[in-house]
């Protein structure tokens, strides 16, 4: 509420305005708890698609050293090892930005045409081949939990921030209002009976007057 001292007088434009005021902060209330609301059903949403995004993941990564176990064993630590060095690291990630209730989200995205081609000797076991196939699949996986998991964040945040406004309002702002719009209710009234009085009493007088003179 404005600290201007002039729009707490007790004059009726300041109690219109008061109220006309009121009234604007109750809409912005209004609109504020429905994004709160529509925050807190998208966070669930998201943490849902999360958990079971989380759990999928988890299962490629599984089958993806699985099968790397069974080509370290076939092929040996050293083989591997030399085979893995002569992978080309290529792999490129993009990243942009995605507005979701005003607040900015993260979007990651693997460009697919950078992931390693393996075009290698024939003697490199096929469990190499599936293995790098499952990582593929989850890392593209991974990214989208970090980009869940980072927009999660994000939102609560906006959330918090949401849920502090509407406390503002709810407990300070309002009220504030309420208050000063009641005192200046009560102090108009207070004028409207001490007129009404004193005209009653200049009538009173007149008419006095008027039976004296007759």
């Amino acid at each position: 509420m404005s600290s201007d001292t002039r729009s707490r007088l007790p004059t009726k434009i300041n109690l219109i305005k008061l109220k006309r005021d009121l009234s604007l902060i109750r809409r912005i209330r209004k609109v504020l708890d429905e994004k709160r609301s529509a925050l807190l059903l998208y966070i669930r949403t998201m943490i849902a698609e999360y958990e079971k995004l989380y759990a999928q993941t988890s299962e490629d990564l599984k089958r993806a050293y699985s099968k790397f176990e069974e080509a370290l064993f076939e092929t040996g630590l050293k083989k591997s090892l030399d085979f893995a060095y002569i992978v080309p690291s290529t792999l490129k990630i993009s990243m942009k930005t995605k507005l979701v209730f005003s607040v900015k989200t993260p979007y990651l995205s693997l460009d697919k045409d950078s992931i390693p081609k393996l075009n290698y000797p024939a003697d490199i076991p096929s469990a190499i081949f599936e293995a790098r196939d499952e990582l593929a699949g989850a890392f593209e996986r991974l990214l989208k939990l970090i980009e869940l998991e980072n927009s999660i964040y994000r939102l609560i945040a906006e959330l918090k921030s949401t849920q502090r406004l509407i406390n503002s309002i709810d407990y300070a702002i309002m009220p504030d209002y309420e208050r000063t719009i009641k005192y200046i209710s009560l102090v108009l009234d207070e004028r409207m009976r001490e007129e009404f009085m004193r005209l009653k009493v200049l009538k009173e007088k007149r008419v006095k007057a008027s039976s004296k003179e007759s």
